[in-house]
């Protein structure tokens, strides 16, 4: 299966919600959760999964056929610090 993460890393990530997180650590509790109910089923059903990260960020680029713990390391040390807004992450992704 290919999977291609698109992740606002925009300062506006890093307001707050109601149960005191910001929006992006948010995104990277749904990622390790995502990652750990897939690889349940990649360990199941002997699967092959190919995994890229898109951010915000114009001079970041993830490459293909990371591991599940490569590409969650990168979650895990995103910034939302970034400028630029989502339509430039989707024109690369």
């Amino acid at each position: 299966m290919i999977y291609i993460f698109v992740i606002d890393t925009s300062a506006s990530m890093n307001q707050r919600s109601e149960a005191g997180l910001n929006f992006l650590d948010l995104v990277k509790t749904a990622m390790e959760y995502f990652a750990k109910q897939r690889t349940k089923e990649v360990i199941a059903n002997n699967f092959k999964d190919f995994y890229t990260l898109v951010t915000c960020d114009e001079n970041y680029y993830s490459s293909w056929s990371k591991s599940t713990n490569q590409i969650l390391q990168e979650v895990r040390n995103l910034q939302a610090t970034d400028f630029g807004g989502l339509d430039i992450a989707l024109k690369r992704a």
